[in-house]
């Protein structure tokens, strides 16, 4: 469990303070490219398109669950995963751009010394090639896929997300935001004890994400800082032993 020293500013000492985000419909919007990958599988195998307003709907799902919503057989997926994800590594980047103010959000926030990391489902060899091509690395302290644990709303993700970041700086990393578009962030950010703030211009629109409890809903990063204003006044309100990697 992280400790919670706080100065008389409510500012933790000895800890590093962490927003993490998800990368897909959050940072970056990658709809096309993915799209395009899950088509081309598809059409490999000679299995049926679906309505296209079907793929809108499963993107943030593991691509087990997007498949198992194509009737894809659960005997089959893997053959079908593999050929997406061998289509996706030579074009993931062809028509993913990054979201409007990301950049200078990412900036800003590490200049104010707050560690940023991804946490998303897809593998970490993907999305750090995602990140690197499209120079949101340089913004970011640690990129953190879905390995060979439960993808979100399980908070697997997260935990490892704070390992790397603990292993990047050396010390001990305290998240305090979960950045996401999807129900399953907000989730999975929960779950972890976390605050939870859900970007509209991905998948999910507001009242999925404040169905599921979401602490702020927003079409911009502007409500963020503001709350990040505030917790520098006041001690941060929720206790870090809601978080732990145990």
């Amino acid at each position: 469990m992280l400790p919670t020293p706080t100065n008389k500013n409510g500012k933790l000492e000895g800890v590093k303070p962490a927003i993490l985000f998800d990368l897909d419909g959050t940072l970056i919007d990658s709809n096309q490219d993915i799209q395009n990958a899950l088509l081309f599988s598809l059409e490999a195998h000679n299995f049926p398109i679906p309505d296209l307003k079907t793929f809108r709907i499963s993107f943030g799902y593991p691509l087990h669950e997007i498949y198992s919503s194509f009737g894809v057989p659960a005997s089959h997926q893997a053959e079908f995963i593999a050929t997406y994800r061998a289509r996706y590594a030579q074009h993931c980047t062809e028509h993913t751009r990054v979201y409007a103010g990301v950049l200078d959000t990412l900036e800003r926030l590490r200049i104010q010394g707050y560690a940023l990391a991804v946490a998303t489902s897809k593998l970490s060899s993907v999305a750090q090639m995602v990140c690197d091509s499209l120079e949101l690395s340089q913004y970011l302290d640690h990129v953190q896929g879905t390995d060979h644990f439960p993808f979100k709303p399980a908070p697997d993700v997260l935990y490892a997300a704070v390992s790397g970041l603990e292993r990047h700086f050396d010390q001990s990393v305290q998240a305090l935001w979960m950045v996401g578009d999807t129900t399953l962030d907000m989730q999975a950010g929960l779950a972890a004890g976390l605050h939870t703030y859900g970007l509209t211009w991905g998948t999910h629109n507001r009242e999925q994400l404040e169905g599921v409890g979401a602490t702020i809903v927003s079409d911009g990063f502007a409500a963020l800082f503001k709350q990040l204003e505030l917790s520098e006044r006041s001690p941060f309100e929720f206790d870090s032993s809601d978080f732990s990697r145990s």
